[in-house]
């Protein structure tokens, strides 16, 4: 019943929490994004808040000595879950 759940952390225990970082900062920016513009555009604000994190995301990928492909992905994601849930 709980082998489920031991495949679950082992999963979870292999990311870096590099990735976890990348994730929450970039769903703290485009949430915050999403909110400041909500009064001036709307929910299309989202759709600005959305690309304007993944390119924060990459140019700071594109400012490392080495771009990490992981990590952008972990900044899509982290931009993609800020914007959804802004809009609940």
């Amino acid at each position: 019943m709980l082998r489920w759940l031991k495949k679950y952390t082992d999963r979870m225990g292999k990311i870096s929490g590099d990735k976890y970082v990348h994730v929450l900062t970039c769903q703290v920016i485009a949430f915050c994004l999403s909110r400041a513009l909500y009064p001036f555009m709307g929910k299309p604000g989202v759709l600005v808040a959305l690309p304007v994190t993944i390119a924060i995301g990459f140019y700071k990928e594109i400012d490392d000595d080495k771009f990490d492909y992981e990590d952008f992905v972990a900044d899509i994601i982290g931009a993609l879950w800020g914007s959804v849930y802004s809009l609940i």
